[in-house]
């Protein structure tokens, strides 16, 4: 929530995904912690500046595009990486070597057993002496010292927090000063309230500070979890923190763990929605690129009769649109009608491009913006207005039931082959809900299970169900996508998706048991839903109101003159290899990698993924 991330939008490292090896590893975590001693759940913490060390290996949680590359953590939203402990030597040349000089050069010499004794009590007095003072308080301020040192020692419980939240204004999920981060307003809320002293309020990893599932910039969660040690003596803590919270960020409870419970490792699966409105299904413009080769390729390949079954639900609509637009022609030259109406089209207000055979380019001409911008007008009132048919419907859960089971996602993420292990992804569910009215656009929720994303994959496998509809497409070219073709797929609009929750069904398992407390977002269902109702689809509708973000997208795609898209043709690869000698015999260069298609680096969203 990386998409994904995220936003630095959702994630992809180099370990493969097995699912019998990580339930069996999310077990083995879930085994250590409901057995943990009861009583180190229920005591206090040892008095001091600090509530916890930092974890050993303090995890980084994936999404969008910077992924890091290393071990795989049972159920992560992406991958992750352990890293190396600080006191890890550097590898470097002969390692064996190094090591035995290293010991020979540490070795006490010439010493009395007396004397080597006191000299190693001393060092081992100086790393303490360094540790206590790594995890003192370092205020700036001589008041906000004696503040500190003055502060009532509370005992600290580990606990589960679960948190909903916007991500718009926000630079992602976790912890990045000096950019804003929901992460960087909810610890800046618990010192506030009180649940974090002060001692241990300038580094968040003293308080043993985990999150679930990172989101990247721009998206929203309407459930994650963060674990980490706070202070709930107080009765009313949970309204005390969100009274220091903005209403996009909201705590909707906090429950008592055992002391080793660690959110990051013990969820083993995450639910994304992405939401998209209904007039992406629409069939791409008659007169785009994409719409003209669609035609060409079905009568070419004698398969007119079967694409425009595909298409009958909403063959009405274009016509609709063109009688719609009309009366705004009237008095208009021919000329200027012509570059007007090829600009909406294309979705080109500064400029119109001629139609030659093919599609190739020809010489620029100017259009009349105002008569653009009606005409356009139109055009996306028309769209919003379009409601889905139940047999369009039918065809996108069955589009997104192609996914479920274990695939080869090479196609769905980015420098990936087929051949990486870590391609393979199991999807648990992907199906879409019944489509609801948000202001005047109809918008269908479509909701994913699955064990663990790839940065873009969610949002490309959106892209992809889209496509084989909107075209007509022959829905085998889903199972070809998990082949070792490699097939060019655009990633849907960040703006859609989202974190729904977090999962932790083999914890709970374990946990009942015990007679230990779930992990259920179920017990906020209420609060949940109104927040994603208020907040989340609120803030995505204003968004494309104010941008036209999937209207955009789609005439991208339609108007892009290039053979990247023509596989969704009736002609699939041979339409591909066709138009690229045609560009090549007319010296003109083939697209290398569109912006929509996902490069490295790219951090607009996921994934969390």
């Amino acid at each position: 929530m990386s998409e994904p991330a995220s936003t630095s939008d959702i994630a992809t490292a180099n370990q493969p995904t097995n699912t019998e090896t990580e339930q069996k590893g999310v077990q083995n975590v879930v085994d250590t912690v409901i057995q943990d001693a009861g009583d180190k759940a229920t005591t206090s913490e040892p008095k001091g500046d600090s509530a916890v060390d930092a974890p050993k290996a303090e995890e980084k949680v994936l999404g969008g595009g910077d992924e890091p590359r290393g071990v795989k953590r049972p159920g992560d939203g992406g991958e992750g990486t352990v890293p190396e402990s600080d006191d890890a030597p550097a590898k470097t040349g002969d390692s064996r070597g190094a090591n035995t000089e290293r010991k020979t050069n540490n070795r006490p010499q010439n010493l009395s057993r007396s004397a080597r004794k006191k000299q190693k009590t001393d060092s081992s007095a100086q790393k303490t002496d360094w540790a206590s003072r790594d995890r003192r308080v370092k205020p700036e301020n001589p008041d906000d010292a004696a503040e500190v040192e003055a502060e009532e020692r509370r005992p600290k419980r580990k606990v589960a927090v679960y948190i909903g939240y916007t991500g718009t204004g926000y630079k992602g999920m976790q912890f990045n000063p000096p950019n804003p981060t929901i992460e960087g307003d909810l610890f800046d809320a618990f010192i506030k309230a009180g649940a974090v002293s002060k001692a241990n309020s300038n580094d968040p990893k003293k308080s043993a500070f985990a999150r679930c599932a990172r989101t990247d910039k721009g998206v929203h969660a309407a459930g994650n979890l963060i674990s980490l040690k706070m202070i709930i003596e107080d009765e009313d803590i949970l309204e005390k923190i969100n009274s220091h919270l903005p209403e996009t960020i909201r705590v909707w409870g906090i429950q008592r763990t055992t002391g080793s419970f660690s959110c990051y490792q013990l969820c083993d699966s995450r639910k994304y929605e992405y939401l998209l409105p209904s007039h992406v299904f629409l069939p791409p413009h008659p007169s785009s690129f994409l719409g003209k080769q669609l035609r060409l390729w079905a009568e070419k390949e004698g398969k007119m009769a079967e694409w425009e079954e595909e298409q009958k639900d909403v063959s009405y609509f274009w016509d609709t649109v063109k009688a719609k637009v009309q009366p705004l022609l009237e008095g208009q030259d021919a000329e200027t009608v012509a570059a007007a109406l090829e600009a909406v089209v294309s979705d080109d207000e500064a400029e119109a491009t001629g139609e030659p055979d093919q599609g190739l380019t020809k010489p620029k001409k100017k259009i009349d913006k105002e008569l653009y911008k009606k005409i356009r007008a139109v055009h996306i009132a028309e769209k919003k207005a379009y409601r889905c048919s139940p047999e369009r419907l039918e065809r996108l859960r069955s589009m997104l039931a192609m996914y479920v089971g274990t695939k080869n996602f090479h196609n769905y993420t980015i420098n990936k082959s087929f051949k990486d292990a870590s391609a393979k992804r199991h999807i648990k569910s992907f199906v879409a809900l019944d489509p609801i009215i948000v202001g005047d656009t109809e918008w269908i929720r479509t909701r994913v299970h699955g064990q663990s994303f790839m940065m873009h994959q969610i949002r490309k496998m959106i892209g992809m169900a889209m496509l084989v509809i909107r075209c007509g497409t022959d829905p085998s070219i889903i199972e070809e996508s998990y082949t070792s073709k490699v097939m060019p797929i655009p990633k849907a609009p960040g703006i859609g998706l989202f974190l729904d929750r977090p999962v932790f069904d083999t914890y709970n398992k374990k946990a009942a048991l015990h007679n230990k407390d779930a992990i259920n977002f179920d017990n906020f269902e209420e609060k949940i839903e109104a927040f994603k109702r208020d907040r989340i689809y609120k803030t995505l509708y204003e968004e494309e109101e104010s941008a036209n973000l999937y209207h955009t997208f789609c005439s991208f795609i339609d108007n892009f003159r290039d053979p990247t898209f023509l596989y969704l043709t009736a002609g699939r690869w041979k339409a591909v290899q066709e138009m690229r000698d045609l560009m090549k015999a007319q010296g003109l260069k083939t697209s290398e990698a569109p912006q929509i298609l996902g490069k490295e680096g790219d951090d607009d969203n996921i994934e969390f993924e």
